[in-house]
């Protein structure tokens, strides 16, 4: 369930609230994840995946968040899958929207998965990937910013250390900008991104892994 936290000084570490329960009319009682609330002039939007491969949107009036999410439905706002050299490959989860102030636009990152070759109706946390999208209103409608057999990050031959030499990773996940400020609207300046996520080399690692025995690292990535 979401749940929020409140703290009157956002410098003491120590001082956040204990979790409060968000309520909420979800459809149905699916599996949902990675809570994100970004606000618009008016309105505060609640996005989260379903491991199925679509994005939902909630929202409410900013002056009576985060409650009167419970007076709203919810709203599908896109199904994204699509089929590579690969194989099919289905939106997941990790979804992070943000404003950017150049532009005008919104800009979601999203985490995408391939199945895992063995485990039925199992992702493969060997084979995760990023890929972006662009709204002019949270509302929607979303686009896709790169090609789409091109994927924004992911893909190791896209992936390069400092020095240039070829990265290691094998896979990202979870990625969340490097930005100035805290306020609601989630804003960036323009697409000069800087993402920190996590990653590992799956290149040794074979098909019987442990979920939790996965050596996750965090990275900073920049896309110039």
């Amino acid at each position: 369930m979401p749940v929020y936290l409140t703290n009157p000084d956002i410098a003491d570490v120590r001082g956040w609230s204990k979790p409060t329960m968000i309520k909420t009319r979800k459809a149905n009682n699916g599996f949902w994840i990675d809570f994100w609330v970004i606000c618009d002039q008016a309105k505060a939007h609640l996005f989260y995946t379903d491991h199925e491969g679509s994005l939902f949107r909630m929202e409410c009036p900013i002056e009576t968040f985060p409650e009167g999410y419970a007076n709203q439905r919810e709203e599908t706002v896109l199904t994204v899958r699509g089929e590579t050299a690969q194989g099919r490959w289905r939106l997941h989860e990790g979804s992070h929207i943000y404003h950017v102030k150049k532009t005008g636009q919104y800009l979601a990152l999203l985490e995408a998965v391939y199945p895992h070759p063995t485990r039925k109706n199992y992702w493969d946390s060997r084979s995760r990937f990023m890929f972006a999208m662009v709204a002019d209103k949270l509302e929607g409608p979303w686009r896709r910013v790169e090609p789409e057999l091109n994927e924004f990050a992911g893909n190791p031959k896209n992936l390069f250390n400092e020095d240039g030499s070829r990265s290691a990773y094998g896979q990202v996940s979870h990625f969340e900008l490097i930005r100035s400020g805290y306020d609601q609207k989630l804003e960036i300046e323009d697409f000069h991104l800087q993402l920190l996520f996590q990653a590992f080399d799956a290149s040794h690692m074979d098909s019987n892994y442990d979920y939790n025995d996965l050596p996750w690292e965090l990275a900073v990535m920049r896309n110039q």
